[in-house]
């Protein structure tokens, strides 16, 4: 398992202890660019390669996870992302559907029409790339207008313009998905780990 560390990285690694493989990012250009780190410390070879967001994948199951690494593997795709439907989408950007049922795009809650707010599927941000395929296609992504960040997200409209081999799975239970922006979230979490235990 590969860790990619930026922000107060020496106390992450104390807390977390040795076994892993720890990857610094040390310019923090956005959540494609943490995965470019991960995926340039990973030993060569790993043909693929699952990227998590710390601080949203606190409550997955293995059993979601393997589901999406299974049917990642199967299909032999370029990318397989990981989607929810959560009960209150307020806030988040959107998964846009074709009319084939398939993925077009993940849309930044920035950039989203009134027709948009009414779509309950976000994307988590939980991916499964081909290593060749994501190290090609990184380079032809562009900044988050405005951020001057490169988001995951924007591998979704790389990989529909590029007609990459490439799905994505619901997780069956959205409670699985927890995202933590503010404080308050943070505490939530906290919480529901700790009634768990």
């Amino acid at each position: 398992m590969c860790l990619v560390v930026g922000f107060m990285e020496e106390l992450v690694k104390e807390k977390i202890g040795p076994g892993y493989i720890y990857a610094s990012q040390t310019e923090r250009l956005g959540t494609a660019h943490a995965a470019l780190t991960g995926e340039m410390a990973l030993p060569v070879d790993f043909d693929n390669f699952l990227v998590l967001n710390g601080d949203d994948s606190a409550f997955y199951k293995f059993d979601s996870l393997l589901e999406l690494i299974n049917l990642h593997l199967s299909e032999k795709n370029d990318m397989t992302i990981l989607t929810c439907e959560p009960d209150d989408p307020q806030g988040l950007g959107r998964v846009v559907r074709g009319v084939d049922g398939k993925v077009t795009r993940v849309v930044e809650k920035e950039n989203m029409t009134p027709e948009m707010k009414l779509i309950k599927e976000i994307n988590t941000n939980t991916f499964c790339f081909n290593r060749s395929w994501f190290k090609k296609h990184y380079l032809n992504l562009k900044p988050v207008s405005g951020l001057g960040e490169y988001g995951i997200n924007t591998f979704v409209e790389e990989a529909t313009s590029s007609s990459a081999k490439f799905n994505a799975i619901i997780l069956k239970d959205s409670k699985e998905w927890f995202g933590i922006n503010t404080i308050e979230q943070l505490a939530e979490a906290d919480r529901r780990k700790r009634n768990k235990i």
